[in-house]
């Protein structure tokens, strides 16, 4: 019996088991940003994706590589993984500079449409001025 439990706890890795939780940890949270950065172009979700898909990166190429123990469909399925986590992390750049230089355009153009509405409204009168009350701070308003 206790050759038995001598054989099972060599087996077991710990740093594996490990890992693996966190990957599981991290895939709902990741995919979660991801359908919020593209539905609303969020580019905060989009970074937090990104960052997410290289840490899931980094803990497939353990999985995959430097495990101890590893079946050859967990090395295929990996490999995998990481082609599909490269694929995703390069649109994902892509991606976020297209949304970057998309809402960059289109905060010029309002503003620009702003400002336009602003100094072409016909009551602003610029031959007369309008009083301004000018206002004096206490500390100097006050007799010494």
């Amino acid at each position: 019996m206790i050759v038995r439990w001598k054989s099972v706890v060599g087996s077991l890795d710990i740093v594996g088991a490990a890992i693996f939780a966190v990957y599981i940890a991290t895939e709902a949270p990741r995919l979660y940003l991801a359908l919020v950065a593209n539905l609303k172009e969020k580019v905060p979700h989009f970074a937090g994706f990104l960052f997410l898909s290289l840490l899931q990166l980094a803990l497939t190429i353990y999985l995959t590589a430097f495990q101890k123990k590893r079946l050859p469909l967990e090395v295929i399925l990996g490999i995998l993984d990481c082609i599909f986590l490269i694929l995703e992390f390069g649109y994902g750049c892509v991606t976020v500079q297209s949304v970057v230089q998309n809402k960059t355009a289109r905060f010029d153009v309002e503003l620009k449409a702003l400002l336009d509405d602003d100094f072409s409204d016909a009551d602003l009168d610029m031959t007369t001025p309008t009083p301004t009350r000018r206002t004096v701070p206490r500390i100097l308003a006050s007799p010494i």
